[in-house]
């Protein structure tokens, strides 16, 4: 049985070793390692020459001149996706979602956190082939009015721009049937909580939480919290402290939702016999607690699968025609309610 065997690769000198002098220490062409090394080609070169490239750029010690490259096509290589916090996991699905989609496109992803919507564009991470924006629609307004030669974006989420290419949630109609589902169960008093940063009363939750309780003939009522889970659990513990009677809580997140059912167990309510809680984006954390939460579920992984083939599309060719869709939420019923 013959066995392959590399030719000799010297040690590594004070010069950075290039594509070409890959290619060279393998005899292959330019074209194939600068394609196995980019995650293309698996259908017409060998898994031999995919393992003998990978092989010797391990051994030479190599890596991507990105300036160069940038310099010999105008392309980057990057998709910059822009997103909000990093710690939420709202935002880290989205995160992991995309990096799995462009894996393997010859693009990077590199994720720019913004922090607010009065963000100046001009401190936007724009060094990119292509921008993908979760949320933060109003961000995007911004950049576009201020950069007259755009970069090819696509804005998805919740909160988009109709501007530009886009994926959108409409979460309007999962906010109704969580809603309805609440009443339908005979809650009389059901809060909704929410944070003010979220456009406040104009948010789409919000508007659907009313719609439902004045067809029901319920009086509405409104706590608003922080962002973060502690502030929150002292906000509803208060709350609930200094307000008997309440029997359902709509929660804008699931992250606001755990931390209110937290406040619950410390007033010593129980969920749902008690309380009743319905939170918002199905992240994995709502299946793990001792009542699993019932929750309206984004459609995280088809958004995000749509949105980078719609930004490989505009990428590739600026002219076609705007790309647009809407999503659609499933409310998911679980213990909690």
């Amino acid at each position: 049985m013959k066995t392959s065997r590399l030719p000799a690769i010297s040690e590594p000198t004070a010069s950075r070793p290039t594509l070409r002098d890959l290619a060279r220490s393998l005899n292959v062409s330019h074209t194939t390692v600068s394609r196995v090394l980019s995650g293309q080609g698996a259908d017409y070169i060998s898994e031999q020459t995919r393992s003998r490239v990978i092989e010797a750029a391990r051994q030479m010690r190599y890596r991507p001149n990105r300036a160069a490259r940038t310099l010999a096509t105008g392309k980057t290589g990057l998709i910059s996706l822009w997103m909000g916090d990093l710690f939420r996991p709202y935002y880290v699905r989205t995160m992991q979602h995309v990096t799995r989609e462009i894996e393997g496109t010859g693009y990077e992803t590199v994720v720019y956190h913004i922090r607010s919507a009065s963000v100046s564009p001009a401190s936007l991470f724009t060094a990119a082939d292509g921008l993908l924006v979760h949320d933060w629609g109003e961000v995007v307004e911004s950049y576009l009015e201020y950069e007259p030669y755009a970069l090819p974006l696509v804005s998805m989420g919740v909160q988009y721009t109709e501007r530009t290419d886009f994926v959108g949630i409409d979460v309007y109609p999962g906010a109704v049937a969580a809603m309805q589902h609440l009443v339908a169960t005979g809650r009389k008093r059901i809060v909704f909580v929410s944070h003010h940063a979220r456009d406040g009363e104009n948010e789409v939750r919000y508007r659907a939480y009313c719609e439902v309780m004045t067809q029901a003939g319920l009086p509405s009522e409104v706590v608003w919290v922080d962002l973060t889970r502690t502030a929150c659990r002292e906000t509803v513990r208060d709350y609930l402290a200094g307000n008997a009677g309440a029997d359902a809580l709509f929660c804008l997140s699931d992250d606001i939702a755990i931390a209110a059912y937290r406040a619950a167990h410390d007033c010593g309510q129980r969920v749902p016999e008690d309380i009743a809680l319905v939170g918002c984006d199905d992240i994995e954390e709502t299946q793990y607690l001792e009542t699993t939460l019932s929750t309206i579920s984004l459609p995280i992984p088809e958004m995000c699968r749509i949105a980078t083939q719609f930004l490989q599309n505009r990428i590739a060719d600026p002219t076609i025609a705007r790309q647009q869709i809407i999503l659609s939420p499933t409310f998911l019923k679980r213990d909690s309610s």
